[in-house]
């Protein structure tokens, strides 16, 4: 899941953000910018359809009216309706690449963690069986004929006794 944003370095500075802020007020801004945080979180791809109104109001811990959160957004171009109905954070993709390719990382760092532990476990299986098994028996005889010699004969070599 993702844990941030990009937002350009200019975002105050754009036209489009003053004009939202002189029509709108900065909780406006500060309601979208929760709105691609929420879209980050659980739609990466920045594709809102099948919320309606309301559930973009939330999203975006709007206070006011969710319509006119709504009709801010699509009239500020911050939000696209298409003509199939399908409804798009603006310019997501090309902003929000890192965002959107996350699950991708994602996988692609579970593969590879997977692949380092079966190759840890595959060389720890190795030393186990290999050579070091061989090492491990040969010592082992050798410190049980050790400490054989402070033993009785009849439990040194059973086959007297």
């Amino acid at each position: 899941m993702n844990s941030d944003i990009r937002v350009s370095v200019n975002f105050v500075q754009h036209p489009k953000t003053k004009k939202t802020i002189r029509k709108y007020g900065h909780a406006a801004v500060v309601s979208l910018i929760a709105l691609w945080g929420f879209a980050a979180q659980r739609r990466p791809e920045g594709n809102l359809t099948g919320m309606d109104v309301d559930d973009i109001a939330i999203a975006a811990c709007w206070d006011g009216d969710e319509q006119e959160f709504f009709d801010m957004c699509v009239e500020m171009k911050w939000i696209d309706v298409h003509e199939n109905g399908e409804i798009h954070l603006h310019g997501w993709k090309e902003a929000q690449g890192y965002v959107i390719n996350a699950p991708a990382r994602a996988e692609r760092s579970r593969r590879a963690a997977q692949a380092r532990w079966e190759k840890r476990e595959k060389k720890e299986l190795e030393q186990i069986s290999g050579d070091n098994a061989n090492s491990n028996a040969s010592s082992m005889l050798n410190a049980c004929s050790t400490h054989a010699n402070g033993m009785p004969e009849a439990m040194r070599n059973p086959e007297n006794g």
